[in-house]
């Protein structure tokens, strides 16, 4: 799962929470395709909607949409943002069909705009080199050595 070290001391604990995982995904699946529109917590509206240049930026604007409301849904449920947002994003993305580029334009798209935004951010940056400075951290940096 994207974002997250998972360590399990037997198979069967690995295989629970696959099993476990399979079936929330479901549900939150299942849930945002009942939803219709989705709409999300919005910090900024005016820069939401100017988001929007090019039908590339529309597509990533509903991948965005719909991984902030699988984390709305989970949060809803007593789980942290930084628990759940790599398998919000796999939910969203089941495929893996996303450029290191994309990902980190959804990042800075809903960091700027969506109400838990900085949260999302942060825990971008910490599992993508433990970045700590503004902005937002950069998945195509290499290092060499």
């Amino acid at each position: 799962m994207r974002g997250m070290k998972l360590v399990f001391d037997t198979c069967i604990e690995y295989m629970d929470y696959v099993k476990a995982r399979k079936s929330r995904a479901k549900e939150i699946t299942e849930e945002l395709e009942k939803m219709g529109e989705i709409k999300i917590e919005l910090k900024n509206e005016r820069l939401w909607e100017e988001s929007i240049k090019t039908e590339y930026d529309a597509k990533l604007q509903k991948i965005a949409t719909k991984w902030a409301k699988a984390m709305e849904l989970l949060m809803a449920r007593g789980f942290d943002l930084e628990e759940i947002a790599g398998e919000a994003l796999d939910i969203c993305d089941p495929y893996d069909g996303l450029t290191g580029y994309a990902e980190s334009y959804l990042v800075s798209l809903l960091s700027q705009c969506w109400q838990y935004g900085d949260n999302l951010r942060l825990w971008y940056n910490k599992n993508h080199g433990g970045y700590v400075g503004k902005g937002i951290a950069n998945p195509a940096k290499m290092i060499i050595g």
